[in-house]
């Protein structure tokens, strides 16, 4: 089958994996699980907690107030101590806001990345004659240093982070696309009651992208997308936007399945769609 809707969501600021989940966190670099910074806090001592969340509080601040390359700056060397938080800040960083970044932060980054990991990131922009070949070669480095950091931050439990990896495998940005991996890592945020991973997923399940199409799935999670879309202020993933999806999803079950369908969703988000 086709898709059933082809708008999938994605996030629009630096919140980008939490602002959507169900239930609406204060801070941006908070895992899905609930979980603060202080796990990842890179200075030994009670003291080392509060020191990552006032870094992290500030890169957020500056991110916002559009100094980007300060942002960075602040960022960059908690990211790189193994904060899962900040890992996830500069991800947003490269992929959102990467071209107001000076190139030689651009390079640095892409010879630093290339010497960890197993993929060169091309960042030779600034060589190539041809104008449009500078700009390809800038915007992929930015994508798959995006990647590279959304991938680190995922490894450590950082839900914003593994959406934002399941989007990017599967509209092949950074990465090649992988549409099964990006079904599978959706399953991973929509289970924490990620509300724009359980509306893909959704989609993806409905479509058969990824694996079997599978219309029971998809309406358990169209419907827990829907409950968090009542909870929640989004300015994309309105209750009404999310609702027309599942009415298409629902065309394709039986009444029985629809019911049952609806009891999974309310245990997964304690609130009836």
């Amino acid at each position: 089958t086709g898709h059933i809707e082809t708008g999938h969501a994605k996030t629009d600021d630096v919140r980008t994996g939490q602002a959507n989940k169900g239930q609406t966190k204060n801070n941006p670099a908070e895992s899905g699980d609930g979980k603060g910074t202080d796990a990842d806090a890179i200075d030994s001592g009670s003291t080392g907690a509060l020191n990552s969340a006032t870094i992290i509080t500030k890169g957020i601040s500056l991110f916002k107030a559009g100094k980007v390359g300060d942002a960075y700056a602040v960022l960059h060397p908690l990211a790189e101590a193994g904060n899962a938080g900040a890992q996830y800040l500069i991800g947003i960083i490269f992929a959102k806001a990467g071209t107001m970044l000076p190139d030689d932060v651009l390079q640095q980054a892409s010879e630093a990345i290339t010497a960890k990991a197993d993929t060169k990131i091309r960042a030779d922009h600034r060589t190539s004659n041809d104008a449009a070949q500078r700009d390809a070669d800038r915007q992929a480095a930015m994508a798959a240093l995006a990647h590279e950091y959304f991938k680190r931050a995922a490894q450590q439990g950082h839900i914003g982070a593994v959406f934002e990896l399941a989007f990017q495998f599967e509209r092949g940005i950074g990465t090649a696309p992988d549409m099964k991996r990006a079904r599978l890592l959706y399953k991973v945020a929509a289970r924490k009651n990620h509300l724009n991973a359980q509306y893909n997923l959704a989609i993806l399940l409905a479509a058969g992208n990824g694996g079997k199409a599978d219309f029971k799935q998809a309406y358990i999670w169209v419907l827990a997308a829907h409950s968090n879309a009542l909870k929640t202020s989004h300015t994309v993933l309105t209750p009404q936007r999310v609702s027309k999806l599942a009415q298409k999803i629902r065309t394709k079950i039986r009444y029985h399945d629809a019911v049952k369908a609806r009891r999974v969703a309310v245990h997964l988000t304690g609130f009836a769609a």
